[in-house]
């Protein structure tokens, strides 16, 4: 007889790229490999890696194996059953990133590549921190192109400071960067397609400068999106959630808790929790109990769950997997 569902827990999967930093490890107390990284995968199902189940019965297996056994009863009525829909990562830039654009749902097909919108926490954040989110307004192609030929594209980005809390919305064909000094949360499609157009004239550790995907690039850069902005980080008010974004792909939403919330939910989605400060129990079926920097599915077919805090105030994510499923 198969384990019934319960809240899952994954080990981070680290991915270390020469922007990354020691912000992961300081901020959450984890041991990671060398004590630098630029990623840490919480939650994905991609070729480059599944995170693997680390408790209660179900430890040890890995989310595209939990999928395909409980199906529906872990994703939800209303979402697909195959591969996990969302990448939920930290990005820890100890440097700035290079500036780049993912396609969205309509130029994918086009390039080749996997459609990618995504979105920003800040979970941490040093003085002068932000993210290029965007052009400026009225930036045209030929002259993004002859930036590009003369090393002026910086000035053409749009620049947003981020204070802890704050958080960006990145539409698919978005032109962006991730300063320095940030520690993020990004909540994404589950796409790894990324085109470079500038990575300010650095080299890897090899000596070489990194491959630039230009000709993608201006393919699927969107000229008539707006500038981006960052949404300022409102503390939610009592038991209600306050919704920071939400999109076809995915929603997010913020609780502030000092006292125990239950969550009546439908069948039709799954959730994802995050803890960005305190401690949580998450009680359905099993009690799960994670500190500050760590990630949780619930299962959509546990109707109940129960949030309780402890040690004080807790901040916790909730993340959906589409527009409408938060209330």
């Amino acid at each position: 007889m198969s384990p019934a569902l319960y809240p899952l827990v994954f080990s981070p999967i680290y991915k270390d790229y020469l922007w990354g930093g020691t912000a992961i490890e300081q901020t959450f107390g984890r041991n990671v490999p060398g004590g630098r990284c630029a990623e840490s995968w919480e939650i994905v199902d991609r070729p480059e890696g599944v995170s693997p189940a680390i408790n209660g019965p179900l430890a040890g297996l890995r989310l595209d194996t939990l999928i395909a056994r409980f199906g529906n009863a872990l994703l939800g009525t209303e979402i697909p059953a195959g591969r996990f829909p969302l990448l939920i990562k930290l990005i820890d830039a100890g440097d700035r990133l290079s500036v780049q654009v993912h396609p969205d749902d309509g130029s994918a097909p086009k390039v080749g590549g996997e459609a990618k919108t995504e979105m920003w926490y800040a979970l941490r954040t040093s003085a002068g921190c932000g993210v290029y989110a965007g052009l400026r307004a009225g930036t045209t192609e030929p002259a993004f192109h002859t930036a590009l030929e003369h090393d002026g594209v910086e000035a053409l980005l749009n620049w947003c400071p981020l204070a802890t809390g704050d958080a960006v919305f990145v539409p698919g064909g978005c032109v962006h960067a991730i300063g320095a000094g940030c520690l993020l949360l990004e909540v994404q499609q589950n796409s790894n397609t990324t085109y470079r157009v500038f990575d300010w004239n650095r080299f890897d550790p090899h000596g070489k400068p990194r491959k630039l995907h230009i000709g993608q690039a201006m393919r699927v850069i969107r000229w008539d999106l707006p500038p981006g902005r960052a949404i300022p980080g409102t503390p939610a008010s009592g038991k209600q959630p306050r919704l920071i974004a939400e999109c076809p792909h995915f929603a997010m939403a913020r609780y502030d808790l000092e006292h125990p919330l239950l969550l009546e939910r439908g069948d039709r989605a799954f959730d994802v929790l995050f803890v960005t400060s305190g401690e949580l129990t998450v009680e359905s079926g099993e009690n799960v109990a994670i500190r500050a920097g760590t990630s949780c599915l619930v299962p959509a077919c546990l109707r109940r769950v129960l949030l309780r805090p402890s040690g004080g105030r807790t901040t916790v994510l909730r993340i959906a997997p589409g527009a409408g499923y938060i209330s």
